[in-house]
């Protein structure tokens, strides 16, 4: 018997249930149990039923439904709930109240958590927020996990962010439990808390009696080397998921109790072996990592693959033929973007340099320097000249261009600006983009609108020149990416619009014919499992040698051949996206590091931020001025910015950062802030002084477990400051920098960090976080007076230094 992907499998009284191959899998019958998809699935641990996050057939637009299945007709039971998605059970509140939150997986923040009784009513009560999952006893007790990053999608995560467990009395009274790390999915059974937790290293199961503070947390049996993905628990069993396997324990018995396999049976797999083109052209695999795919002459399609850490060139012909145009050897493996144009491949990578196959065979290095980033190459229609940008550093990127007839090598550079995304129109003429280097950062951040930029023809590379560089009329646009289209050059601009570049990208009329979908003749891949996987792991080990999580970048993501081959063991066992992008997490996980994600094709998440932050600016209106800054990016520049230009009087200032995303300018903001804060200008007469440019009283910042990124560096800049307090709760730990992203497939793109960013007092917070002067809990069970607890202490600290100031009357701008 064979053993399926199976996902965060639970029990009902009367057996194991998971979610299979996107189907409900119940242990008491042999197929599937539902027609439509299921995203998720989660046994009663008392009753014969099972709650059911699926498709909805009925909604006219793709969405999900909750459904309350019961074991002996699983298609029948009652709809409690129906949305756009994504939906996430996090468990049974009591007997009759299912909990679900408004969002694909658990992840720090404040997503929206729904309570529904059994009978389908929207409970107004219990008011949860940031919590990731929730169990009960029979005897009143509760425990829950808080929302933070699971053992597995941040492995050794010690910032604010991880996950805690949450205790809560059939009285009211609650507390964290003491000794975890970052925790995820606790259970009550027995009388003890059990949860994952990666103290050891490896997530495994733990357990605790929280009836003794302070008690040692207890380690129930090893998983293996990539550990416990999941846990729930049902009648008087423990069910834990480990990469796609089913595992039950008794905990009863601690010395005999041991982990029991699952078998889950599954259809034969699909048979390996390479696929050519399907009947619609399609390439499925094609003996390797598909990485990228360029359009050809005569309708050939050539094709960019990994095959045993080597870079190949493979041309489909028209005819099915296929033929390997050239392998660039192992040392190219990095290469991830192919152009094809005039009889000339061009393949280029961060790492590997830019090559040009011309022919069959004629490899030429043409830049074969290590640069921080390169864009996607252009080829000239006549395949003479090869261009492509490159990045050394944060300040922008130059154009480079290649003579393959003369040999000469030419580079453009636009000063203040920074170039990207050339494309070679049919005329031969060549555009790119250009985007203005930010005044506040000196980086290529998107402070302003960019441009398009055409190079006169004919473009030779040694004559180039800057100044050859001619601006296409038309409003400047956030343009992001230039695209060649059935011949004509488009720009993608704002709201993800495409349109040509002879239109303006931000004002294409309604009714036009822009597509907004990304213009492009590559074929869509849908590469096996286990090439995604193996293409993974060699873009997280080459991300942990950037930002120093392994300092050898030709070492395994593990040093253990043993957690490797349960990963390619569990990609086996893979049938669907689901089971790959599952697989995928934990993998990307063993990174170890902030800013690595993997992300989905999905709806954003419901956010409750805004109505924490409506709610701090109505309690702090008497008190002080309230600034909620949620981002150190375009939005706070302009937030900083109104805050300066219009303050007023000399009052205190509350600066808000509890939900600031990040972003590129926090050293740029740190400094504009610390000249206002400390700003003072006084006029003497014989009258006394009087202020003429007063800043702030004194300066509060909030800070939270949602405090990510750029937002905690600005944190850290702050608290530097004498006079500044920070209340609160210890920030997220993201300490990494900017990021790429990897398409791994239809759907499917990989986020690894580049590098990490320190300096001030900003080492440290990677994995750890800025502590606050003042530690204020939060109480996740509140709904809206989540930080109210907060709110009070900053009001209490404006009295006792007796700076408790209403707002001044007069408005208007700084002159």
């Amino acid at each position: 018997m064979s053993t399926s992907y199976a996902h965060r499998p639970s029990a009902t009284a009367d057996g194991l249930v998971a979610v299979v191959a996107d189907s409900l899998w119940l242990e008491h019958m042999d197929g599937p149990a539902a027609t439509h998809r299921v995203d998720d699935a989660i046994g009663h641990p008392t009753r014969p039923i099972v709650a059911v996050v699926e498709e909805d057939p009925d909604a006219p637009a793709p969405g999900v439904r909750v459904r309350l299945a019961p074991l002996e007709d699983p298609q029948a039971g009652p709809v409690l709930h129906r949305c756009a998605g994504p939906l996430r059970l996090l468990g049974w509140w009591d007997e009759d109240v299912l909990a679900l939150a408004r969002e694909p997986r658990a992840m720090p923040g404040s997503a929206e958590v729904l309570t529904l009784a059994c009978d389908g009513r929207r409970l107004d009560g219990p008011n949860l927020v940031a919590v990731a999952s929730v169990d009960h006893a029979a005897d009143g007790r509760r425990v829950l996990t808080t929302s933070g990053p699971h053992p597995l999608t941040w492995n050794g995560h010690r910032g604010g962010g991880a996950g805690r467990v949450l205790l809560v009395e059939p009285e009211g009274h609650r507390r964290m439990l003491d000794g975890t790390g970052n925790a995820a999915d606790a259970v009550l059974l027995g009388g003890r808390v059990h949860w994952i937790d990666d103290l050891d290293g490896t997530p495994q199961v733990y357990s605790a009696d929280p009836d003794r503070p302070g008690d040692v947390p207890y380690a129930w049996p090893s998983l293996g080397p990539v550990g416990v993905t999941s846990l729930r628990r049902a009648g008087d069993r423990l069910v834990a998921g480990a990469l796609g396997r089913v595992f039950t324990l008794r905990p009863d018995d601690a010395d005999a109790a041991r982990w029991e396999p699952v078998d889950v049976p599954v259809p034969a797999p699909r048979a390996p072996g390479e696929q050519d083109r399907s009947a619609d052209g399609h390439v499925a695999t094609t003996g390797g990592w598909t990485v990228d795919t360029a359009p050809g002459e005569g309708g050939d399609l050539f094709v960019l693959e990994h095959r045993d850490r080597a870079a190949v060139v493979v041309r489909h012909a028209s005819d099915g033929r296929r033929e390997t145009v050239v392998a660039t050897g192992p040392g190219a493996v990095a290469l991830d973007r192919i152009v094809h144009g005039g009889g000339v491949s061009a393949v280029s990578g961060d790492a590997a340099g830019v090559f040009a196959v011309v022919g069959s065979g004629d490899v030429r290095v043409l830049d074969g320097q290590d640069a921080h980033r390169r864009s996607r190459p252009a080829v000239s229609p006549d395949g003479r000249v090869v261009a492509w940008t490159r990045e050394d550093d944060l300040q922008g990127g130059e154009l480079r261009l290649h003579d393959l007839a003369t040999g000469e090598d030419g580079r453009v550079t636009v000063s203040g600006f920074h170039v990207s995304s050339p494309v070679f129109a049919p005329d031969g003429s060549l555009f790119l983009t250009a985007r203005p280097v930010s005044e506040l950062g000196g980086t290529a951040a998107p402070m302003q609108p960019g441009r398009v930029l055409r190079l006169a023809q004919p473009v030779r590379a040694g004559t180039a020149r800057g100044a050859d560089l001619d601006v296409l009329p038309g409003e400047p646009g956030q343009v992001h990416e230039l695209r060649l289209w059935n011949g004509v050059v488009h720009a993608l601009g704002a709201g993800g619009r495409w349109a040509s570049v002879s239109e303006s990208p931000t004002t294409t009329a309604a009714g036009e014919s822009a597509p907004t979908t990304p213009p492009s003749s590559s074929t869509d891949v849908d590469p096996a499992p286990g090439e995604v996987l193996e293409e993974a792991l060699r873009l997280i080990r080459h991300a942990a040698g950037q930002v120093g999580v392994i300092h050898d970048d030709s070492a395994d993501v593990d040093a253990s051949d043993t957690v490797l081959a349960a990963f390619r063991d569990a990609a086996a066992r893979a049938r669907t996206r689901t089971d790959l992008a599952d697989l995928l997490d934990h993998a990307v996980g063993t990174l170890g590091a902030s800013h690595a994600v993997l992300l989905r094709e999905e709806p954003p998440a419901v956010s409750r931020s805004d109505v924490l932050l409506r709610r701090a600016a109505s309690v702090l209106e008497d008190h002080a001025r309230h600034v909620a800054l949620t981002d150190v990016s375009v939005a706070g520049w302009r937030t900083v910015r109104d805050l300066v230009r219009g303050w007023r009087g000399h009052r205190p200032l509350v600066l808000d950062l509890r939900f600031n995303e990040g972003g590129q300018f926090a050293d740029a903001l740190g400094a504009v802030l610390t000249g206002f804060i400390f700003r003072s200008a006084t006029a003497r007469a014989a009258g006394g002084s009087r202020r003429l440019l007063p800043g702030p009283s004194q300066v509060l910042v909030l800070i939270a477990e949602t405090t990510g990124s750029g937002g905690e560096h600005l944190a850290a800049i702050l608290r530097s400051l004498p006079g500044v307090n920070l209340l609160g709760r210890r920030t997220a730990g993201a300490g990494t920098g900017f990021h790429r992203v990897r398409t791994l497939g239809p759907g499917l793109r990989l986020c690894l960090p580049q590098y990490r960013l320190g300096g001030w007092e900003r080492d440290a917070i990677e994995n750890h976080g800025v502590t606050p002067h003042v530690h204020v809990p939060a109480d996740p069970l509140a709904g809206d007076a989540y930080d109210d607890e907060l709110l009070r202490a900053v009001v209490d600290h404006l009295r006792r230094t007796g700076d408790d100031r209403p707002a001044p009357t007069t408005t208007g701008g700084h002159p």
